[in-house]
């Protein structure tokens, strides 16, 4: 039996990620007294793995370097880059106040790369410059937002650390009076007026990501405590998930150490703004699907999305190899020989016909498909409109590295509205329950596409606005 608090608190937040401790601190300045709980031993959430990109329209930095720039402007990239399918209401609301928000996070100091903002090429490229970070990525605006929450515990929030949430409490109308959390083997009840659900994703958890993306393959690049734990609690509560038709890869990914985990990150560079291709890329038909030196990233992204598992090879002989610069760009030779020999994703062959015979394609097409782009390379003339093709492949070894769309983040979430509280499948109301960051769903902001920094910045944003504004909901 849990074991009932002896006061009510006037907001606990759930998970102290970037959503939750924007709430927690921003509720505070206020003058609430706020409870956050967080199931690990530290705070930071995903920030300790993420890339670290904000952006934001109309922000200080972009004035000072003399950019133009609008929340408007920015909008319409997310609508053009996605072809419109985000959320509108909830993308604006991100959109609108980004700027507040970066600008804030900013004046913390973090470091920053050289001429920031920038247009970036990590995601399709936005039509200005607003995309920010810097060398020490997620960690290092986790490194001057630690300090900024520190100076608001005691003195408004009290942090919990190894506090599991496991349920939410509700009254007879429904309303949500609190949680019930797991510490040390024991359950405990909180109370409070407002609960704010900021517990991350799902995309690390194997069963429940294909219920909620339409039976899409997981290949895990979030953190492993992305389990959607918050989510269900939500649902339980009369909330629904919004956005499970909005889905994206991100393109090309290997498994990691040598292959042993089930998580997957971007370690070869198919970026041709950083690394032009020398090898081709083919599916599991033995044959090319893209245009391996395409510039939109989305295109690529949008063409694996077509393929079979989400997987598809990426071919080359020993010319290639010893000739391109590196595939894998932090590996040396040593490392790439030991990957040949000992991870699972990583082929060598003498022919192509034994080649194929190791990935299970066809070798008569695989045979063909080869045959084709080096009749392309000789004439520098491609059907798929390739242009960078320095050098036939024909010269054995060949070898082939496995790739995979990977999963950094959750596209579906709970439904909420631009007050941020969680709703029904009706679009009422769930009274006195919130929801922030990835639980809410990178697709409600972002659409089906990547957009630089609007999945970070969203959350910074909204857990802002709730610590701004939630006692007055």
């Amino acid at each position: 039996m849990a074991q009932a608090c002896s006061h009510i608190w006037d907001v606990i937040v759930v998970g102290a990620g970037a959503a939750g401790l924007q709430a927690a601190s921003y509720a505070a300045d206020r003058g609430a007294r706020v409870l956050l709980l967080e199931g690990g031993d530290n705070i930071g959430g995903t920030l300790h793995v993420s890339g670290g990109q904000i952006s934001a329209a109309g922000t200080k930095l972009q004035q000072v370097r003399g950019i133009e720039d609008t929340a408007e402007e920015h909008f319409k990239d997310i609508l053009s880059i996605t072809n419109g399918n985000v959320d509108r209401a909830l993308s604006r609301l991100a959109v609108e106040n980004a700027a507040d928000t970066v600008d804030a996070i900013l004046e913390l100091g973090p470091e920053l790369y050289p001429d920031m903002p920038i247009v970036t090429n990590i995601h399709e490229p936005y039509s200005k410059p607003r995309t920010y970070w810097g060398p020490e990525l997620g960690k290092g605006l986790l490194r001057v937002i630690v300090p900024w929450f520190e100076k608001r515990r005691g003195s408004g929030v009290t942090l919990e650390y190894g506090a599991s949430v496991i349920g939410l409490e509700q009254d007879s109308d429904g309303k949500v009076t609190g949680v019930v959390a797991q510490r040390g083997g024991d359950n405990q009840r909180f109370q409070s007026k407002n609960v704010v659900l900021a517990t991350g994703g799902f995309a690390a958890n194997q069963k429940l990501f294909p219920c909620l993306m339409q039976g899409h393959t997981l290949y895990q690049g979030a953190m492993d405590h992305c389990t959607g734990g918050g989510l269900l609690m939500g649902i339980g509560a009369g909330g629904y998930v919004q956005g499970s038709d909005r889905f994206q890869v991100m393109f090309g990914g290997i498994r990691e150490g040598m292959g042993q985990s089930h998580k997957y990150y971007g370690g070869c560079e198919t970026i041709p703004q950083n690394r032009l291709p020398w090898e081709i890329y083919v599916n599991a038909n033995g044959q090319r699907f893209v245009r391996e030196d395409e510039p939109s990233i989305d295109a690529r992204e949008r063409a694996l999305m077509a393929q079979p598992e989400l997987r598809f090879w990426i071919l080359f002989d020993e010319n290639i190899r010893a000739r391109a610069p590196r595939l894998v760009p932090d590996w040396s030779d040593i490392e790439f020989k030991k990957a040949i020999e000992q991870h699972p994703d990583f082929y060598r062959a003498e022919s192509v016909d034994e080649l194929a015979e190791e990935i299970r394609v066809d070798s008569k097409a695989l045979k063909v498909t080869i045959q084709d782009y080096n009749n392309s390379q000789r004439a520098q003339k491609d059907h798929l409109g390739r242009v960078h093709m320095p050098a036939p492949i024909g010269q054995a070894p060949y070898y082939v590295i496995a790739n995979y769309g990977v999963s950094y983040l959750s596209f579906a979430g709970l439904a909420v509205n631009t007050e941020l509280q969680v709703i029904t499948v009706s679009g009422k109301p769930i009274p006195g329950l919130y929801a922030a960051g990835e639980i809410v769903g990178g697709g409600q902001t972002m659409g089906q596409g990547y957009c630089g920094g609007m999945t970070l910045t969203p959350a910074f944003t909204f857990g802002r606005l709730l610590g701004q504004h939630i006692l007055e909901w």
